[in-house]
C-alpha cells in the first residue's frame, strides 16, 4: 500500500510515508497528484518500509526527511550513520523533545 498526503496548507507539498520500491510507475503517480515532495517519513518497524527510503530522498533531493522513533535499522548491523542509511542527515526524529516539529504537525498526527 502507497502511503501519501497530499498536504495543501503549507506550501503546496506531499508528505511521503514508507516509500515503495523505486520504479518509474512510483515516482510517475507521485508526480501525478501534483505538488512537490517536501517530507518523506520513515515508519519505526519493517525492514520494506525504510529500504527503499534513500532512493527516494535521490528522487527528492529538496524533502526533508523525518524518522519515527526507533527507525534506524537494527538489521543487519546497529548503529548506522544517518548518511549511509539514508544518503543523508535526517531532519528530526518525530516526537522527540530534541526535535522541532514539522510544518505538517498541526494537519497529520503522529
Amino acid at each position: 500500500a502507497m502511503r501519501i498526503n497530499n498536504n495543501n496548507n503549507n506550501n503546496n507539498t506531499l508528505w511521503v510515508h514508507a516509500p515503495l520500491a523505486p520504479t518509474p510507475e512510483f515516482f510517475n503517480l507521485v508526480q501525478s497528484i501534483g505538488g512537490k515532495v517536501g517530507h518523506v517519513v520513515v515508519p519505526t518497524y519493517a525492514l520494506e518500509h525504510k529500504i527503499y527510503v534513500k532512493d527516494a530522498l535521490a528522487q527528492w533531493p529538496d524533502a526533508q526527511l523525518w524518522l519515527a522513533p526507533g527507525a534506524d535499522f537494527s538489521f543487519p548491523f546497529r548503529n548506522m550513520g544517518d548518511n549511509f542509511l539514508w544518503g543523508r542527515r535526517a531532519s528530526g526524529v518525530l516526537g522527540t523533545k530534541n526535535t522541532v516539529p514539522p510544518s505538517w504537525s498541526n494537519e497529520i498526527d503522529y
